[in-house]
C-alpha cells in the first residue's frame, strides 16, 4: 500500500501521511536540508512521491516549536560549514551552490500539483517564511515572529523571501523591512 511510503523522519525535516494529507515539519533550519546533498535529494524525493501519489490531496507545512529561527550564529555556523567544506573540496563556490539549492527547493513547491498550506507557529527564519510565502495558503498563529537574521548579520537578504514579499506587500514595504527589521510578528506582515 502506497500510504506509508512518504513517511520520513530524520534530524530535519518528518514526512507524515494522516488521510488525505501529507504533513511536512521542518526540525531545524532548512538550510541544513541545502547543506547536504543527502538531505536535499531525501526532501526532493519525498515531494515527487507525495505530487505522484494519488492517495494524497493536499500538503500542510509547519515549522516545529523547536526551530528557533534567530538563531544567528546557528545560522553563521551554516553558511561557514558550507563555505569551508566547498573551499577546501575545490567545488563551485559556495554561494552558487547555496543559490542553486533554494532554487530547487522552490522549484519544487512552485511544480507540485496538490495544494500546499504553510502551518507557521512561534519563532520563523527568513528561509522558511520565504518558502511559506511560495506556497497556496498560509496560517500564522497569533504568536508568530518572523526573524530575518541577515539585517544584523550584513547579508544579503534570501532571494526567495524578497521575490515573493514584494508581490504580497509591495516594492517600498518590502524595501523596508528587508533593510531595517530584524523581526515582525505575524499581525505586522
Amino acid at each position: 500500500m502506497e500510504k506509508n511510503s512518504i513517511d520520513i523522519e530524520n534530524d530535519v525535516f518528518s514526512c507524515k501521511q494522516t488521510d488525505e494529507i501529507a504533513f511536512v515539519t521542518f526540525k531545524q533550519n532548512p538550510l541544513e536540508i541545502l547543506a547536504s546533498v543527502e538531505l536535499k535529494d531525501e526532501f526532493i524525493s519525498t515531494f515527487s512521491k507525495i505530487d505522484n501519489s494519488r492517495e494524497i490531496r493536499g500538503i500542510v507545512i509547519t515549522n516545529s516549536t523547536e526551530y528557533i529561527g534567530g538563531n544567528y550564529q546557528k545560522l553563521k555556523r551554516i553558511i561557514s560549514d558550507i563555505v569551508e567544506t566547498l573551499i577546501y573540496e575545490k567545488r563551485r563556490p559556495a554561494i552558487e551552490r547555496l543559490k542553486n539549492s533554494t532554487e530547487q527547493l522552490i522549484s519544487l513547491f512552485i511544480n507540485i500539483t496538490k495544494p500546499t498550506v504553510a502551518g507557521l507557529n512561534g519563532d520563523i527564519g527568513e528561509t522558511v517564511f520565504g518558502i511559506s510565502l511560495a506556497c497556496d495558503f498560509r496560517y500564522a498563529a497569533s504568536n508568530t515572529i518572523f526573524h530575518h537574521p541577515t539585517v544584523k548579520l550584513g547579508l544579503p537578504t534570501d532571494g526567495v523571501l524578497a521575490f515573493y514579499l514584494v508581490n504580497y506587500i509591495g516594492l517600498p514595504r518590502t524595501l523596508d523591512i528587508l533593510s531595517t527589521k530584524t523581526s515582525l510578528t505575524a499581525p505586522e506582515v
